[in-house]
């Protein structure tokens, strides 16, 4: 079934409004949504600390004694919590931008008219709000059972519910978290919606230009955009380690892993469709080199022909159709997504100077 069989009508379409209508009033120009962003996430922190200030352990908060280690943890997760569901929440924005940036790119070389594309990207393109919903509940769901994988669950040692005897921030921390949670499962639905619409989109191109393949760029633009974001959580994730790397470690470890097979799956589902039509127009130019060698007749007469040139620019030509890629992918792409993926490792060490810097701005050092 192509992407115009399942076309919906006009009160279909009605019936399920694009997600993206709700989230526009904060698609502002520019840096706009990371500076709100950067601004929510400083609210959450300012109340966070005032509602320390206001309880009864603030002298702990700004203490150096050994008792002050737990609410001062508990302050610098609520950091990285919030800075994850901030960091996502702006993500959201420009994902969708990028994304529709390049269905605008593709118009030109896919083989659908333009009414019917228009249609189509009004109503197929972006998730509707109940697939969304339905992902933002499954990734709060998640990030409460995340909280088991915390080996202190299994030692008997450790409640993650009891928030009377977790401190003052352990509610922050459990609304907070299910936000991000929230955030990573909209996230997630919207990305695995966009890449599947992109590897079916692909499947429509007009007939290719091996020679000129760079109009696919988009569909490799949106995989690698794909992996930079998950990346960039997984690294603000990833900076616990330094609190507490014998909790955190196992969590860590679980959530890299993740992330590096959904980044393998951003990587290349968008480009499948794509990669598909490239192989078929390969084998059609193969299949067309092969038999007009055949025409000529077998390679000892041709030199006591005046076939020899034509020969040679057949081979040649067959020389340059296999070397055209199938994925817009190079080896040093993949190099570099490698290296992408270990930045999470690389931000422990950043972890510990920012850490070292907060301790040092509230007088914990």
């Amino acid at each position: 079934m192509t992407l115009m069989d399942s076309t919906p009508t006009a009160s279909e379409a009605r019936a399920t409004p694009p997600f993206w209508s709700v989230l526009r009033p904060l698609d502002r120009p520019g840096w706009q949504p990371a500076l709100i962003a950067f601004g929510a996430w400083l609210l959450i922190l300012t109340g966070g600390l005032l509602h320390v200030t206001l309880s009864d352990q603030s002298h702990l908060f700004y203490s150096r004694r050994p008792e002050a280690m737990g609410i001062q943890g508990d302050f610098i997760i609520l950091c990285i919590l919030s800075a994850g569901f901030c960091y996502l929440s702006a993500v959201l924005i420009y994902q969708h931008r990028l994304y529709e940036q390049v269905l605008n790119d593709l118009r030109p070389i896919v083989d659908i008219a333009d009414p019917a594309y228009r249609n189509l990207i009004r109503t197929r393109s972006a998730p509707n709000q109940l697939s969304m919903t339905i992902g933002a509940l499954a990734g709060v769901g998640l990030s409460y059972l995340w909280l088991l994988l915390d080996p202190r669950v299994y030692a008997g040692d450790y409640n993650p519910w009891d928030l009377t005897s977790l401190g003052v921030l352990a509610p922050w921390h459990r609304v907070i978290g299910g936000l991000m949670g929230g955030a990573i499962g909209a996230f997630m639905n919207s990305t695995i919606h966009s890449a599947v619409f992109l590897s079916r989109l692909g499947a429509q191109l007009k007939p290719l230009d091996l020679f000129d393949l760079s109009p696919l760029r988009p569909f490799a633009q949106q995989g690698v955009a794909n992996v930079l974001w998950l990346t960039g959580f997984t690294t603000i994730f990833a900076t616990t380690y330094f609190l507490d790397p014998n909790v955190f470690l196992v969590m860590i470890v679980a959530f890299v892993v993740m992330n590096a097979i959904l980044s393998i799956c951003g990587l290349l589902l968008p480009v499948t469709g794509m990669a598909r039509r490239i192989h078929t127009r390969k084998e059609i130019e193969l299949d067309g080199i092969h038999k007009a060698l055949k025409e000529l007749g077998p390679a000892r007469d041709l030199a006591h022909s005046g076939h020899l040139t034509k020969s040679a620019q057949l081979l040649a030509y067959r020389s340059f159709v296999l070397s055209v890629p199938i994925f817009p992918y190079t080896v040093t792409t993949f190099v570099r997504m490698g290296l992408f993926l270990l930045i999470p490792l690389w931000s422990w060490a950043a972890s510990a100077v920012v850490g070292r810097g907060v301790g040092t701005l509230f007088g914990w050092e």
